[in-house]
């Protein structure tokens, strides 16, 4: 996921960097969406994080219950 991201981060940048060479944004604007974009990947990574914990502590909770026979038991 953190390729991807670092993917993506780069696909921004590049995007950004041609809207400023075209006049269309000032270069604070593309410093701004750029420190939102890393914020936001921060959060979501910490969140699958949060996911794929939770997700672990409850597959490891799991308790079985069955019935056996007496003799099974002994």
């Amino acid at each position: 996921m953190q390729r991807e991201f670092a993917v993506l981060f780069k696909e921004k940048t590049m995007q950004l960097e041609q809207a400023v060479q075209s006049g269309q944004m000032i270069e604070e604007r593309k410093a701004l969406e750029l420190e939102k974009l890393k914020k936001q990947q921060e959060q979501q990574l910490q969140q699958t994080e949060m996911q794929m914990m939770s997700d672990l502590q409850k597959k490891s909770s799991v308790i079985e219950n069955r019935v056996i026979t007496k003799k099974e038991f002994e």
